[in-house]
This record gives C-alpha cells, sequence and structure tokens, in this order.
C-alpha cells in the first residue's frame, strides 16, 4: 500500500513570522498536533507540534503570542514522497524517532502521514516495525 491511500491532505499550516500563539489556534480549532510552517510560496519549511509548543512555552517563559513559530519548528522537515510504501514511512518515522511525515511531490506540499494514521489502518505492520525497533540492538554484523 502507497502512503497516498492514508495521507491527510486537509493541512494545517503557518507562516514563518506567525507566532506560537497562532499555530496553537490552528490545532486547537482543527484538533490536531501540529502544524505545517510554509513560505509565502506554500513551500514547506518546518512542522510545529505540541510537544514544541510545551518545550517552548516552558524555556522561554514568554506569552505564546510573544514566541516566534520558525525558532520552534523542527527542522530539516521529514519529508517522503506519496508513492512510498507504507514500510517505507514506518521504517522512516521509526529511525527519525518521529509521528508524522509530510507528504511531499517534488517539493510541492501534498498531505501528512501520521503514525496514527497508519496504526488504524495497518496494525499489524506497526507491531512489526515495533518488534523489529526493540531487537535492533540485539543484532550484530555477524548475525
Amino acid at each position: 500500500m502507497q502512503v497516498r491511500a492514508l495521507m491527510a491532505t486537509d493541512l494545517a499550516t503557518v507562516g514563518p513570522n506567525d507566532s506560537l500563539q497562532t499555530a496553537v489556534d490552528v490545532m486547537l480549532e482543527r484538533a490536531i498536533g501540529s502544524v505545517i510552517v510554509c513560505d509565502v510560496q506554500h513551500t514547506p519549511l518546518g512542522i510545529v507540534t505540541k510537544s514544541d509548543v510545551l518545550r517552548a512555552a516552558s524555556e522561554v517563559g514568554k506569552p505564546l503570542d510573544e514566541i516566534g513559530v520558525s525558532p520552534v519548528m523542527s527542522q530539516p522537515l521529514e519529508t517522503i514522497r506519496p508513492t512510498a510504501t507504507v514500510q517505507t514511512a514506518l521504517n522512516r518515522l521509526a529511525e527519525a524517532g518521529i509521528k508524522r511525515l509530510v507528504i511531499v511531490d517534488d517539493m510541492e506540499l501534498i498531505g501528512i502521514v501520521t503514525m496514527t494514521d497508519i496504526a488504524l489502518h495497518l496494525p499489524e505492520e506497526v507491531s512489526e516495525v515495533r518488534h523489529t525497533e526493540r531487537h535492533r540492538e540485539e543484532w550484530t554484523e555477524e548475525d
């Protein structure tokens, strides 16, 4: 199965000059856990997650409307093509230690896929990747 079958295409974005308050407002309004930061040409630059917001609020100690998204966003952005397999996406998520991949086609933002999206549709594949990750340290070149 390709990633395009599971990706969400109704994307939530903010600009690089927006505040974290704007990002939080969008996340709350849409009941989602992240927003993609895009430039004026809609090129994805980074992503801001709930965890990024909490970390910034704790470390900076300012109101969210005084903190910009650019210094807080995770970058470089982890992306994948819509034609990639779900297994490839799972491997990339596990290797990067993240929960979301932004879907791009020729650098055009077209979607996002999350671990939750995959888990809801393919629980046996998620289980296999988790098993592989748990036993990765046990492997040696001699095996």
